[in-house]
């Protein structure tokens, strides 16, 4: 009976640090994509900011 609940613990504890290590790399994964979405934003902003000044030069040169 002993090594029947050693074995079951055995199994869950091997589900859980496998459960563990998905979501590290979720998370790590999230991390990433959220880096990816803010150079984006960040580059947008930055031609964003390069149109209006191209606009301006226009309108007043």
């Amino acid at each position: 009976m002993d090594n029947e609940i050693l074995d079951l613990l055995k199994t869950i504890n091997n589900k859980l640090d496998e459960h563990t290590q998905i979501l590290r790399s979720l998370e790590h994964a999230s991390e990433i994509h959220k880096a990816e979405i803010d150079k984006v934003n960040y580059t947008a902003a930055k031609i964003e900011g390069e149109v209006k000044g191209i606009r301006e030069d226009l309108t007043t040169g």
